[in-house]
């Protein structure tokens, strides 16, 4: 369900299957365990991710309030169209921001990084 890697100091965590009833807690403990660490800057991967009920969108909402008290930054990328509109209705998309695809998502970070010098 949940992959991660290390690309620079950006983590990226990849999505896989679907988030229903049936596996969303565990979603919710591998997404947050995933950004216990260090990393303040990351990626989540949706591209390989068919489905996503609301206690999923709760768990990423989480993700990103606990990355935000801590000074990090949480990216989406790679989002299929019914998840996208998803994040649309709940005006997520206005919080929370999605790229295309991960290479938009972590040249993001790079101008981050460039605006903040």
């Amino acid at each position: 369900m949940i992959e991660t890697s290390i690309k620079e100091d950006i983590k990226i965590i990849k999505v896989f299957g679907e988030v229903n009833f049936e596996n969303h807690i565990e979603f919710k403990e591998g997404l947050l365990r995933s950004i216990q660490g260090n990393e303040n800057k990351i990626v989540l991967d949706m591209e390989k991710l068919a489905y996503l009920n609301s206690m999923g969108l709760s768990t990423i909402v989480k993700a990103y309030s606990e990355l935000k008290k801590r000074k990090g930054e949480l990216k989406l990328c790679s989002l299929q169209e019914h998840i996208k509109k998803l994040f649309a209705i709940t005006k997520l998309d206005k919080i929370i921001n999605i790229y295309e695809n991960s290479e938009d998502a972590l040249k993001a970070f790079q101008t981050l990084n460039i605006d903040r010098k």
